[in-house]
């Protein structure tokens, strides 16, 4: 009898955390403002002179569209989203200072450009109930933008595009809650991400011609509302904001007296950042 009795709560339990499974499906369009600020510092190969470049990138508006998909089961909650963007508008400068004296300075508009986002993770529910959700979470995520500069000065026909790539695992924590027909949702991450940039075709040709770094960290908040309506539709916003930052790495160098390309340890500090905010609605439906 005692058996008996535990199997079947046991059943009951299985059946209920089964039955309580929840699946939603998002879309979302919106607008992004991004600004990007990479600093670089070394040796050239054959010469004992410190190259020190740094790149600009500011009032980048970006139109974003998305998907998002979350699975709520046995007290796990894994979520998976895509984001893609088409780059509008922007402005960059790229300064080159030869110590001690000489210094060159390029400066133009962004042409063109995409971002992709992409995340997955799961997050493990420490309190579960239709009205209130919390626990930390965990996961993998990709942040990749490219971007088409187009010259102001003398060389006008240049054509110079800067890949910023972060990526990585990250931690964090999720919450939301019910009330009556909105459903209100919030999260923080923190992220242990590997950094990798490359700037092609740039007319001073003296600038680091790809870096990567394995110590670049990111913060990302974000913030939605969902109004429920016909049981299983919803419409509702979006907020995001994220931060990332980059310190110390490795530069591949073009030397000019060579023509050869070399991964090198630079030898002063590189540092870099890179902060975006995205705002959009959402058309969804949930079972």
């Amino acid at each position: 009898m005692h058996i008996k009795s535990t199997l079947s709560l046991l059943c009951l339990t299985l059946f209920s955390s089964v039955s309580g499974q929840t699946f939603d499906f998002e879309l979302s369009a919106g607008l992004r403002k991004d600004s990007t600020c990479m600093e670089f510092s070394a040796l050239r190969n054959t010469e004992s002179a410190l190259i020190k470049s740094e790149l600009k990138i500011d009032d980048v508006h970006i139109t974003q569209v998305g998907a998002k998909t979350r699975l709520c089961l046995l007290g796990l909650l894994a979520r998976a989203d895509i984001y893609y963007g088409n780059v509008n508008s922007g402005k960059y400068k790229d300064s080159l200072h030869l110590l001690p004296e000489t210094t060159l300075s390029t400066e133009g508009h962004i042409k063109d450009g995409w971002t992709r986002d992409m995340s997955a993770g799961v997050t493990y529910l420490l309190f579960n109930n239709p009205l209130f959700q919390v626990g930390p979470s965990g996961g993998y995520s990709q942040n990749v933008q490219s971007y088409k500069l187009k010259e102001k000065g003398l060389i006008k026909n240049a054509k110079v595009t800067y890949y910023n790539k972060w990526q990585g695992p990250y931690a964090g924590i999720d919450v939301a809650c019910q009330i009556s027909c909105l459903q209100l949702r919030a999260g923080y991450s923190f992220h242990k991400a590997q950094w990798h940039g490359s700037l092609k075709g740039d007319p001073l040709d003296h600038t680091p011609k790809g870096s990567h770094a394995s110590n670049a960290r990111g913060k990302v908040i974000y913030g939605e509302a969902l109004w429920t309506f016909c049981q299983v539709f919803t419409l509702g916003a979006e907020v995001k904001w994220q931060t990332w930052y980059v310190h110390k790495g490795k530069i591949k160098l073009r030397d000019l007296a060579e023509g050869k390309e070399k991964f090198k340890p630079k030898k002063k500090a590189k540092e870099g950042d890179w902060n975006s905010l995205y705002a959009a609605l959402e058309l969804g439906c949930t079972f």
